[in-house]
């Protein structure tokens, strides 16, 4: 969200605030993830990505719900979705499935604006924990190429600011969650992606 964010490494009282707040996400919402996880795996059966896009997926909702709730990403959730979609990717990379320097690109591209952007406003806009998102989410999206990464991030930046208008007129406030934002356009880029991989457009 826009915000200062927790430190980059999470100290023990941020630790177990995080775990916490992990603990508070109800059973509607991981059923949820599970469904969209399910529905882009289905999409992208056919292709290496089918072993990411769940990772993603429920990474990106569960980072918002508890954005939306408490004004933060936890620590310990991207962590966990770094090192899955690592543990994912690593024997795909290895056997040529797919490029490792496409997914450090797009990592790159959908953190490291955002990244700027915090260091410039002294991390007000948009807090550390979106830029650690955007990076995990990124790593996905540069597997299905770096163009998705790209729309990836535009499709953020556009989110954000019409999903922050709206926030901040509703709530009177001069922050808002930003990880939605970066959720939905995540989400929204690997369906349609995969839609074309089918052929279903």
């Amino acid at each position: 969200m826009v915000r200062t964010d927790q430190p980059p490494f999470p100290t023990a009282p941020t630790a177990r605030r995080s775990v916490s707040a992990l603990s508070g996400v109800g059973r509607r919402s991981w059923t949820f993830a599970g469904f969209i996880s399910l529905a882009l795996v289905a999409l992208w059966w056919a292709t290496p990505t089918r072993w990411l896009v769940p990772i993603a997926a429920t990474t990106a909702i569960l980072a918002s719900i508890v954005d939306l709730r408490e004004f933060r990403v936890p620590n310990p959730l991207t962590l966990a979705g770094f090192a899955l979609t690592l543990a994912a990717a690593s024997p795909l990379v290895a056997s040529g499935s797919l490029d490792a320097w496409d997914l450090a690109v797009g990592a790159g591209l959908m953190a490291g604006p955002l990244l700027v952007s915090h260091l410039v406003t002294r991390g007000s806009t948009p807090g550390l924990g979106d830029v650690k998102l955007a990076g995990v989410l990124g790593l996905t999206l540069g597997a299905v190429s770096v163009t998705a990464a790209y729309v990836g991030l535009l499709a953020s930046l556009l989110t954000g600011a019409v999903f922050g208008l709206w926030y901040q007129r509703r709530t009177r406030g001069r922050g808002f969650p930003f990880s939605p934002a970066i959720a939905i356009a995540t989400l929204g880029v690997l369906f349609a992606a995969g839609a074309v991989e089918r052929g279903v457009v």
